[in-house]
């Protein structure tokens, strides 16, 4: 699939100036042979250290549970 998001947005999205939609963290995911939710972690992991990164997932498997329970 081409990505079809112009150098441009792709550019205000990094810089901080533009939030995706979950369309375009899908195109980008799979153009990268990522899984989205992997490029939406990476946003919220400031390091991308191993620490970061189980602190992310720590989370959201509290957050699974909390959901499952309900």
């Amino acid at each position: 699939m081409l990505l079809a998001t112009s150098r441009r947005h792709i550019s205000r999205i990094e810089q901080g100036h533009q939030v995706p939609s979950v369309r375009t963290i899908e195109m980008l995911a799979e153009q990268m042979q990522l899984h989205p939710l992997t490029l939406v972690a990476a946003a919220y992991c400031p390091n991308l250290d191993a620490a970061s990164v189980n602190e992310i997932l720590k989370a959201v498997k509290a957050d699974f549970k909390s959901i499952a329970s309900d």
